[in-house]
């Protein structure tokens, strides 16, 4: 979390995302395919997780997390854009 503090969190997260799919319309219009894209996030979110929680298997613990967390906002309705 950004400073312990939810809101400024919750700001960023909303860049970071903004960011990604700013990034993610400029692969697909140099015809790299939906697929490759998430993919390619997929993995740099690892990368990004490793930095933030340690390698390999905590950084993957990290991210399950954040998916849970994830699927239970899809599942009520909540998450999206």
């Amino acid at each position: 979390m950004t400073g312990d503090d939810e809101a400024t969190s919750l700001k960023a997260i909303e860049i970071v995302r903004d960011l990604q799919r700013k990034l993610a319309n400029q692969c697909f219009e140099k015809g790299i395919s939906p697929e490759d894209i998430a993919l390619g996030m997929i993995f740099g979110s690892f990368d990004v997780a490793e930095a933030a929680r340690g390698p390999g298997i905590a950084a993957l613990e990290w991210l399950r997390t954040g998916l849970d967390l994830m699927e239970r906002q899809v599942m009520a309705g909540e998450a999206s854009r």
